[in-house]
């Protein structure tokens, strides 16, 4: 079972999400007794946002004695993906508990809500901010200090955090906005060069690309539409741009920069519609209609237009100040390269001016 969980794990961060959940189907939680190997199961399902399913294995080892502070944060993690918030408040405290400077429990603490001016977490997040001593930790916590502080209305407090925060995390990266912006020069230069092909695309019409900038309301579409039983909610699918980056082979180690999009014009616009169908249909299925929620994918509006010409599109915009705003506001994925802008308020402004 241990190796297996294991297994299921690489399967998930791959993206294999059927595989992943075949693996995990053998072996039921009571049947397991060491506490990583359950664990490492309900951190497989939890990555193929099967958090319903990875609760039981959390749970189970979340019971253990010297149940370590990770997995009480992990068991709550999935608890408030499936709207348990008490249990993911009570899951958290117990992390804390373990490890008082565990800064992604702090964080998921605060993001749940329910402070106030007389109940709060403010002298125990500003212990944990003096005593922080990684620049990632910091960032949760600012971000933790930042909600809590707007829950009792003291907004400058809030804002001075996320910037001394932030700004940290900005000084560790090589980011520059003026690399944004070259890539969206480049895209349109590419969409308004590049002839129209003079082949059709594939005339698969199942995909429904919900996209725009985060926290523009892509979510609240997708929950909307999935809730039709023709529609199946896929989630933020990252295979457009794999399919490009497969099917270009350039050497860069990026999935999207500039030669790999230019060279994605020269591809004959049917096969990548193809490839696109074939790589996401162990997670569609034979649903009729099925979304993908990657906002970023508007990047590559015009080639899915090309490719998959049958395809619904549908664009989210959001008032300019309300979608930077919430974007400088919101804790992304620190790995991920896409939201580096993120980390600087007028770098937001600047790259909402590209999108737009």
């Amino acid at each position: 079972s241990e190796y297996h969980a294991h297994y299921a794990k690489c399967l998930a961060l791959q993206g294999k999400m059927q595989q992943a959940l075949t693996i995990t189907e053998h072996y039921r939680a009571e049947q397991i007794e060491q506490g990583l190997t359950l664990d490492t199961f309900g951190v497989a399902l939890s990555r193929i946002g099967r958090h319903d399913l990875a609760l039981p294995y959390f749970e189970k080892a979340a019971s253990l004695k010297n149940a370590t502070a990770n997995v009480h944060y992990n068991f709550g993690v999935s608890l408030k993906f499936v709207g348990d918030f008490s249990r993911a408040e009570q899951a958290f405290e117990t992390a804390i508990a373990i490890a008082p400077q565990y800064a992604q429990a702090h964080f998921a603490l605060a993001d749940i809500g329910n402070t106030n001016a007389e109940n709060n977490h403010l002298p125990r997040l500003q212990k944990a901010w003096q005593n922080h001593q990684q620049v990632d930790a910091g960032l949760h916590l600012g971000h933790a200090l930042a909600k809590e502080y707007e829950s009792i209305k003291n907004y400058p407090a809030a804002m001075q955090s996320l910037m001394t925060a932030k700004q940290a995390k900005l000084a560790q990266l090589e980011y520059c906005v003026g690399d944004d912006k070259a890539l969206f020069s480049a895209i349109k230069r590419a969409a308004r060069e590049t002839a129209t092909p003079t082949t059709n695309g594939c005339d698969n019409q199942e995909p429904i690309f919900i996209l725009g900038m985060p926290r523009s309301g892509t979510t609240l579409v997708e929950r909307i539409l999935s809730h039709h039983s023709e529609v199946l909610s896929a989630g933020e699918l990252q295979d457009f741009g794999v399919t490009l980056k497969t099917l270009t082979q350039t050497p860069s180690n990026k999935v999207l920069d500039i030669a790999t999009l230019e060279a994605a014009y020269q591809l004959d616009p049917k096969t990548i519609g193809e490839h696109y169908i074939e790589r996401t249909r162990s997670i569609t299925g034979t649903t009729p209609r099925f979304i993908d929620k990657l906002p970023f994918n508007f990047y590559y509006v015009d080639l899915i237009r090309r490719a998959l010409p049958k395809a619904k599109i549908i664009c989210l915009m959001r008032d300019p100040m309300d979608t930077c705003i919430g974007n400088y506001r919101q804790l992304f994925s620190i790995n991920s390269p896409y939201y580096h802008y993120a980390f600087d308020l007028l770098a937001t402004g600047e790259f909402f001016t590209e999108f737009y």
